[in-house]
Order: C-alpha cells, then structure tokens, then sequence
C-alpha cells in the first residue's frame, strides 16, 4: 500500500452522513473521516477522527430540524474550519443522506469548498424512501443536483431500491444496507488508486476519468462474490446494484474505470471475460482503464468496481429555483410576465381598449360566459396577448 491514504478522507454531512462514518472506518486505505454536523449529540457520538459542529450559535447546537436555510447559514458560520480540515486532501468522498435539511443544505457547500481547493471529490448520497413524501424528494432531488453540477461524480442510492433487496431482513439490517454500499464503493475506489496492482490505476487515472468541462452524470456500480461460482454471483450483484436504478445514474459512459479485486486462484482467461462483461454493461468505446489487485486473503472472491461519466448538455439539470417551489398559479402568472416582457420594447402593437368596450357590435345580448371567460371577446384580448406588426 502506498502512502496516498493520507490524502484520503471521507466526510459525513448530517445525520445520515455521520452515520455511515462507522462503516468508512478502516475502508479507505489509511485514509481518515471527518464529522460535520449541526447536531451535537451526533457529534459527540461519532467515531470519526475529526468532528466540526457548524452553527452553534445559529442552531444551538440541536440540529436544523429541516430548515435547509438554517443549515446553509450554520455552514456560512464555520467555513475556514470545513476549508482548514480539508486542506492537503486529494480524494474526497461525500456521504450524506439527503431530503432533510443539514445534509441537504451543508453537502453542496462542503463540495464547493473541495472543488475550489482542486480536490477530486465523490459523492455518496442518499435519496429518500417513497414513504417519506413528495417534500422530502424534492428537497434531495434538487439538493443532489447541486452535488452533481459541483462534485467530479454524485452517485444516487435511493432507499427504495436499497430496501427492496433487504425486504426480508430486520430493520436494522435493511436501514444499514446504504452504509455497506458506501463502504464497499468507497473502499474500492480507495483500493484501487492507492495499492500496488496486477494492473496499475494510480491517482490521476481516476482524476482524468472525472474529469470533464461539460455537464455529466455518473455511471456506477459495484458487485461482489464468494464461494461457488463467485464470479457469476459478483457479476450478478454488480448488473443490478441499487444505484443503477435511480433516474439520476448513467446507463452508459463516454470514459469508465474498471477495477477487480481478486485472489491468485483466479484463471486469467476468467479475469478478462470478466473485464470486458463489466466494461460492455456501461461503453462499447475503448476509453476504459482497467485495474486488477491481487489480494491474497481473496480465495474463491472477488470484488468488482466501475466509474465513469455520461458527458451531454442535454442531460443536465438546472436545480430548482425558488420560483419552481412557489404554487403553480403564481407560476403561471410568473411564466405570463415573463412572456409579454419578452416582446420587443420598441415594436409597434395593438392597443387594447377596455374590454366591456370592445365585445362586440350586439352589446344588447346576453354576455356568452363559459366558466370564468367571455366568448365574445377575442381570445388573444382575454388573455392579454400581445400581436406584433410587421414593418414594411
């Protein structure tokens, strides 16, 4: 192992994210964690070598309870000591559960300040159940579409998915499920740049797979196997791991790292039918670095990882603004201002008149109302729309 684990760190945002720190402990290849909260009592419970709790003065140190503005201004509160924990790192892993409000509001911010600071940074972050409400998802969808526009790859783990392959277990068994996946993607991810291989992918293999000028989505997946058949099972477990099923993942990438982590049983015609299997799930481009390390604990195992990025401008969204939160009749009135105001200021248009003065040259018959409309007068006159006239 190369001392590149001391550049390593994996930092927690929130509630949830701070969980899942215990599980990170001693994946990430001597690489350390770092707690950020606004909770105190999750804090002061995490075993995660650096804590910052944010907004004291702001949340009283009781967590935001939501309030995503509250959470922001805890952030804007203590952003030299976030800025000074994360100085000197080179990869950094996001996790956060998002749809609340500190890991919604605090994991954007975080990832900023590691873009501004050149750090290669991935984020783990998960999406809602279905159960929790349509608020909650759209508070995580638009938060995760801020950590993708920011971060070099967001990948989505929806609960739902994660839940589903864990309907049979205990509830602390299911509600774990998230954590083990962020555990083993961040691990192998680790493990791969920073361990000697069969086949070499160091630092800036990963950096130039994610790196890109154009809007991307991230292609990942991890699968793994042990006993009989381990290869089949890992492939199995890696074509439907739960990731792939959020609408926010690529189904295919334009530049893909491709990693397996192995023992020396492992037949070498096996390991490149394996490669390629897991390279032709996400391209059929030949732009795929490919790393195998040989872990001699791994008997009759095998881990497998992919990451990559889907780059298209037309795939990517902007996050909500505060007018898409409002009510959809001020939406529509919004929409209306903004189309008269498109209008050319200086074109020659129709002046409208009063419209009880313009219905119409029988003003002695009744009014022809339908709902809450005068068919009488024009359409383009009811809903106040302006008709330009052409100059000749």
């Amino acid at each position: 192992m190369s001392n590149f684990g001391n550049f390593i760190k994996a930092a927690g945002i929130g509630g949830g994210g701070v969980n899942s720190l215990e599980y990170l402990r001693g994946a990430l290849c001597g690489g350390s964690c770092l707690a950020v909260n606004t909770d105190a009592k999750s804090i002061e419970a995490s075993l995660a070598a650096e804590k910052i709790l944010i907004g004291k003065s702001i949340t009283r140190s009781m967590g935001a309870g939501g309030d995503i503005s509250l959470a922001e201004r805890a952030a804007q509160d203590d952003l030299d000591a976030i800025r000074a924990a994360l100085e000197g790192v080179k990869l950094l892993f996001i996790t956060a559960s998002l749809g609340g409000g500190t890991g919604s509001a605090v994991a954007p911010i975080v990832a900023k300040i590691a873009r501004d600071l050149g750090i290669c940074t991935i984020a783990f972050c998960t999406l809602p159940f279905s159960f929790e409400g349509q608020t909650k998802t759209r508070i995580a969808e638009n938060a995760f579409k801020k950590m993708r526009a920011i971060c070099n790859a967001a990948i989505a783990l929806p609960n739902d998915e994660m839940l589903a392959e864990s309907a049979q277990a205990n509830i602390i068994s299911a509600f774990e499920k998230a954590s083990l996946c962020i555990r083993a993607a961040a691990g192998s991810i680790s493990n791969l740049v920073s361990e000697r291989g069969l086949i070499n992918v160091d630092f800036n293999s990963l950096k130039n797979t994610l790196q890109t000028s154009a809007p991307a989505r991230a292609a990942f997946s991890f699968g793994s196997g042990q006993g009989a058949n381990y290869v089949s099972k890992a492939l199995k477990s890696f074509e439907s791991f739960p990731a792939l099923k959020s609408k926010f993942s690529a189904q295919k990438a334009d530049k893909l790292l491709v990693g397996v982590r192995t023992g020396s049983d492992m037949p070498m015609a096996q390991l490149k039918e394996t490669l390629i299997a897991m390279a032709s799930k996400f391209t059929s481009s030949e732009n795929v670095s490919f790393g195998v390390i040989i872990e001699p604990s791994f008997q009759k195992r095998i881990e497998l990882t992919a990451l990559g990025l889907e780059v298209s401008d037309e795939l990517f969204e902007e996050p909500e603004t505060q007018e898409e939160e409002k009510p959809k009749e001020t939406q529509k009135k919004a929409r209306k201002t903004r189309h008269n105001k498109s209008v050319e200021q200086n074109q020659s248009e129709f002046d409208f008149v009063d419209v009880d003065l313009k219905r119409g040259f029988f003003d002695d018959t009744a009014r022809n109302i339908y709902g809450k409309e005068d068919l009488d007068v024009p359409t383009f006159m009811r809903r106040n729309i302006k008709i330009q006239v052409s100059k000749k």
